[in-house]
């Protein structure tokens, strides 16, 4: 029957829509998970991201770095106008550095220490570590961490190097 056809053939392509494919296993999961999130709460992300560079980190540090950062990104949108919902990733390597850009617009006003944002959160105690997880990791693999804010853009910058194989 036409209709059955027609809406399996929706439903597959619905479940292609929500997945990312990278050239890194937990990059996608963690990705993919993002992008659904995203898409139910009317947040574009656009993601261009070469995962194959990542392979030297660990599932652990890729799950708390990506996580952690999307997740500050979507808080920061999701109260946005909706033509201004939108977190941007970009993940590179070049020259013999692994380059991750996540960007976003941001409204509320953010307190800036040390290089990071503090959280916006009332309970101080349960929050505002995600940043510094963030920082530990990215420092961990002898990288450097770069937060920019301005004309209310949130522009968080990761340059790790890439282990020379002999």
């Amino acid at each position: 029957n036409t209709a059955e056809l027609a809406a399996e053939l929706r439903s597959s392509l619905d479940s292609f829509e929500n997945t990312i494919s990278t050239g890194n296993d937990t990059l996608d999961i963690v990705l993919t998970e993002h992008l659904i999130r995203c898409r139910q709460g009317g947040v574009r992300l656009i993601c261009m991201a070469d995962g194959s560079c990542l392979g030297f980190i660990s599932t652990l540090d890729l799950i708390s770095l990506f996580s952690n950062a999307l997740e500050n990104a979507y808080e920061a949108v999701a109260g946005l106008d909706e033509a201004r919902r939108e977190i941007e990733l970009r993940v590179v390597e070049r020259m013999g550095m692994v380059m991750i850009r996540i960007e976003n617009e941001y409204e509320a006003p953010l307190d800036m220490r040390n290089g990071l944002p503090q959280t916006t959160k009332q309970d101080r105690s349960y929050h505002g570590f995600g940043m510094r997880s963030i920082r530990q990791t990215v420092e961990k693999y002898g990288g450097d961490l770069q937060v920019e804010t301005e004309h209310h853009r949130f522009v968080l910058k990761v340059l790790i190097p890439v282990p020379k194989t002999d």
